[in-house]
């Protein structure tokens, strides 16, 4: 999938943006200081352009049950207003991709990391065979903002949005207004932070982000960028597509329980996720490590008493820890705080292991 250029962004560029130089995260890399950002946001409140995210609908009478069958969740249950995340899987179970399903009057509309998206939609193409349903990719037309924030998520939403419930759960959403737009509400866990996405359509998405920026630097945060977001991700724990998330990824081995149902019937997948709940376990599982010294890079081999036992996943300098942390997959017997070392081309650097997520 060639990701597509939106027309707010020469506005957010010429407002101090920096554009990403990552295929993988296409749009806004940082305003200012990463780091700074990140604790900014944490601290306060702040805005992301997450507009390059996969945006793939799905409607007609057979999309219920075509897309029950393929993801892991409970799609059947879903109302009009709800949502849920998902997994999408191999018949091996190993993931293809991710996703935040929710449901409206007009169908499913699918939101993922943009590095998921052609995967996501080639494999749903695939299974289509006399369906009555179509799939359409809908990236360019809707723009996509995520407002994260420490406390102050509600006075935001307050301050910048007209008709926002009182409360939305993980995955529900609600058409709202923001600066004369309609707009729709999607509460989508992405750093562990309070959050929501505000979806638009692409051409009024210019002055639904001034009116987010405005309202976010009267409550003292600001905007911020991919790289931010990777931040607070990584302390919060949370996995990303193309990173932790791979088509050699086992859900549980990413603790995405959460995303999976396990009373629901056959889809793609179900046996070997069932098999490994009921009969076994996963041999690895996503951990997470304190380290000395600058961040390690991605791929860096880590090791417990002189042998190999995973490799550094993500990781960064974290303002919140103080210190170097990283993501891995480690044999899942190996305790939080045990002492390993990161391996580099300059040298070793210790580190200990912790539990997920870093901050709560």
């Amino acid at each position: 999938m060639v990701h597509p250029a939106f027309p707010h962004w020469p506005g957010l560029i010429t407002a101090g943006g920096h554009p990403s130089t990552s295929a993988d995260l296409p749009g806004i890399a940082r305003f200012g200081d990463p780091a700074a950002e990140a604790a900014l946001v944490r601290n306060t409140v702040g805005v992301c352009d997450l507009s390059a995210c996969g945006k793939i609908r799905l409607t007609g009478p057979d999309a219920a049950g075509f897309l029950h069958g393929m993801c892991s969740n409970d799609v059947k249950a879903l109302r009009p207003g709800g949502g849920c995340g998902a997994a999408f899987l191999t018949p091996k179970g190993k993931m293809v991709a991710d996703a935040s399903i929710c449901l409206d009057d007009a169908g499913f509309l699918l939101l993922t990391m943009p590095a998921a998206a052609s995967p996501l939609l080639e494999h749903l193409r695939r299974y289509l065979v006399a369906e009555r349903l179509e799939i359409s990719d809908v990236t360019a037309g809707h723009a996509l903002f995520s407002i994260q924030g420490g406390n102050l998520l509600g006075p935001v939403v307050d301050a910048a949005i007209r008709g926002a419930p009182e409360s939305l759960a993980d995955g529900e959403h609600a058409e709202v207004t923001v600066a004369g737009v309609k707009a729709q509400l999607i509460a989508i866990e992405r750093t562990g932070l309070p959050s929501a996405d505000l979806l638009v359509n692409a051409p009024e998405a210019g002055r639904v982000w001034n009116e987010f920026a405005t309202a976010v630097r009267g409550l003292g945060g600001g905007p911020f960028g991919w790289e931010a977001l990777d931040i607070l991700r990584i302390e919060g724990g949370v996995p990303w597509w193309g990173r932790e998330l791979t088509a050699e990824t086992l859900p549980p081995e990413a603790g995405l329980d959460r995303v999976i149902s396990y009373t629901k019937g056959c889809y793609v997948g179900q046996e070997i996720i069932a098999r490994i709940r009921t009969y076994g376990h996963v041999n690895r599982t996503l951990r997470g490590l304190v380290g000395e010294g600058p961040p390690p890079a991605a791929g860096a081999p880590i090791e417990l008493e002189n042998k190999t036992v995973g490799r550094v996943t993500s990781a960064c300098a974290s303002p919140a820890m103080k210190s170097s942390i990283a993501l891995a997959y480690l044999p899942r017997e190996i305790e939080a705080g045990a002492a390993v070392r990161l391996l580099s081309s300059t040298g070793t650097t210790a580190a200990r292991i912790s539990e997920l997520p870093f901050v709560r």
